[in-house]
């Protein structure tokens, strides 16, 4: 272990121990109590509306429980720690630690290579991302925790930050020992190619992470050097590239005073500069129709399509034109991050890219088309499904279930009055009636 590497871990450990000193106050008259340490006394002052909030919630569920208010004080305890760890890693940062959080007073501030640099400056990431399940909720964990064994069970807790979702993965947050693990169920096991994280066991599919997933270690066995050499080389380039895409968001420009940062700035305004080259094929399109569009992007909807077997109407008619009835590669949602022709996501947007192995540009229309026939045939793969499922999937979520159900009802009623029994609805019965609404149920499986 290096000597920056030891640093790193103290100054972890020190800050995991300051967590738990700070106890949950049983009152908001015991929060500015005297006789405490001015760290601990902060931590108390930033937590202070959450607790109060626990505590109302608390005093409803003794007197009538419920499932759902049940579900409201684990999210609420998740954001108590989110908060107060966050806040002791900015009060405890070191000098370089404090340069990259500058001007970020939220963990939701943070950029997803913020926190990859952060780890590579000494803080431990599980302390800060995870949530220990089956121990006292105002605890925290840490890496020696985790690597003793003493804590097995744990909840992503990324907050509202969509920065990081499926982009910081638990192969950055998990100690490199952690040779096996469960992300919601399903058995991964540690690989550093084309990415280090947790593949799926059977298919061999990189397992993302979201806020709230749940994460099992099964199995910590040692890291050999070669191991270790392969890497630290894999995290190396996953660094460089995502600090590359998050400084090219920023305009290219460096996201702090560090060294290495100031070297990157040039390498991302030379992308920059590349990206606009490409996408001055397309300056003169203008969205007016259907006829427009097919006409402009014909040879890049053909060549796309016979790659994965699209059919080409049907992406046209029933994703496109859905999505995007104007077909303009401008588009923007303004309550999401959802733009483009096919209304990607930012996240998702990111994940295609990671897939290809390439840099994709928002901006660029045909890009546009590549990412959204990559991602359709992708959950057609991953669920398994025929081409009309996965432009349903497409528009409700590659991971739609039977519990994400009433919550897509009361958002599409026009799908919902589709459906065959709304009174005791299952994710086969939405699919379905979404079928129909997108007109798809052509290309659906017998």
């Amino acid at each position: 272990m290096t000597t920056i590497e030891i640093e790193g871990k103290k100054k972890s450990l020190e800050q995991h121990e300051e967590i738990q000193k700070a106890p949950e106050a049983k009152n908001s008259a015991a929060v500015f109590s005297e006789g405490k340490s001015d760290t601990t006394r902060s931590l108390e002052k930033v937590t202070h509306p959450v607790r109060t909030e626990l505590e109302t919630l608390r005093g409803l569920q003794s007197l009538n429980p419920t499932e759902k208010r049940d579900k409201e004080i684990i999210d609420l305890e998740r954001q108590r720690g989110r908060v107060a760890r966050y806040a002791l890693l900015q009060t405890r940062a070191t000098p370089e630690q404090k340069e990259i959080l500058k001007e970020k007073d939220t963990l939701e501030k943070l950029k997803a290579s913020d926190i990859l640099l952060l780890k590579r400056k000494g803080v431990d990431l599980a302390n800060l991302l995870l949530v220990p399940v089956g121990v006292d909720p105002t605890k925290s964990t840490n890496h020696d925790f985790i690597e003793k064994g003493e804590h097995k069970n744990f909840i992503v807790n990324f907050g509202e930050s969509k920065n990081i979702n499926a982009v910081i993965g638990a192969g950055d947050i998990l100690p490199p020992i952690v040779s096996r693990i469960k992300i919601n169920g399903v058995e991964g096991e540690r690989k550093y190619s084309p990415r280090p994280g947790y593949y799926d066991i059977k298919t061999g599919r990189y397992l993302p992470i979201y806020d709230g997933d749940k994460l099992e270690v099964l199995k910590i066995g040692a890291v050999d050097e070669k191991g270790l050499k392969e890497e630290n080389e894999s995290e190396d380039k996953w660094f460089h590239e995502r600090r590359i895409e998050d400084m090219i968001d920023n305009d290219g420009k460096a996201l702090s005073g560090l060294p290495e940062d100031k070297k990157l700035e040039e390498e991302a305004q030379k992308e920059i500069e590349e990206m606009k080259k490409r996408r001055e094929k397309y300056k003169n399109y203008s969205p007016e129709s259907k006829n427009r569009f097919l006409e402009t992007f014909g040879e890049v909807l053909d060549r796309e399509t016979s790659k994965y077997g699209i059919p080409k109407d049907m992406l046209v008619n029933n994703l496109f034109e859905k999505e995007n009835a104007s077909f303009n590669p401008f588009l923007k949602n303004p309550e999401s991050s959802a733009y483009g022709f096919g209304q990607i996501i930012d996240s998702t947007w990111k994940s295609i890219s990671y897939r290809l192995g390439i840099r994709l540009d928002r901006q660029n229309p045909e890009d546009q088309i590549i990412a959204t026939c990559e991602y359709l045939n992708y959950i057609k793969n991953f669920r398994g499904c025929s081409w009309g499922e996965a432009i349903v999937y497409y528009h409700a979520g590659e991971n739609f279930s039977d519990q994400h159900v009433r919550a897509a009802m009361a958002v599409n009623a026009p799908i919902a009055k589709r459906m065959q029994n709304p009174e005791n609805p299952t994710a086969h019965d939405y699919v379905m009636a979404a079928a129909k609404y997108y007109w798809v149920t052509e290309y659906m499986s017998a």
